[in-house]
């Protein structure tokens, strides 16, 4: 499974949270195009509430995601060779 010698990477506080956000995004993502196509929704009844919203939660979703990668890339990046 991993080389002899070497240590599992443990996730610090930052790095949890930047994970939470990534899941917060990906529901958004979800939920927009979800909406948007098959005109209904997906985690709670009623939202979003139309196209307008639907796309703003794709937009949100995607973001957030963006985001959320691009820091936990600079966070491992910064954590030194086990």
């Amino acid at each position: 499974m991993f080389a002899p010698g070497r240590r599992r990477m443990t996730p610090t506080p930052g790095m949890v949270v930047w994970l939470v956000v990534d899941a917060v995004g990906m529901l958004l993502l979800a939920s927009g195009g979800y909406w948007l196509i098959y005109d209904k929704a997906l985690l709670i009844e009623g939202w979003p509430g139309g196209t307008f919203g639907a796309i703003v939660c794709v937009v949100l979703g995607f973001g957030l995601m963006l985001q959320a990668v691009a820091k936990l890339l600079a966070a491992s990046a910064q954590r030194p060779p086990p």
